[in-house]
């Protein structure tokens, strides 16, 4: 698995890297309402958890980029 990453990331490391914030972010977000908030799966917000991840995956790996 962590060879097919790190093929992935030699040929294409914007989508590889984008790919990749936008999961952690929503792991992230999954933890932060079930445990953190101490909420339950019937009352996760998955539209929250989509935007999350959403704004992981369009702009802050751009942004990083950009800036660096």
């Amino acid at each position: 698995m962590w060879s097919l990453y790190i093929r992935c990331l030699s040929r294409r490391p914007l989508l590889t890297q984008a790919c990749s914030t936008g999961v952690i972010s929503g792991f992230g977000d999954v933890i932060a309402q079930q445990w953190v908030e101490g909420g339950t799966t019937s009352t996760h917000d998955w539209s929250r958890t989509l935007c999350f991840s959403s704004v992981g995956f369009l702009f802050v790996v751009g942004n990083n980029r950009i800036l660096q």
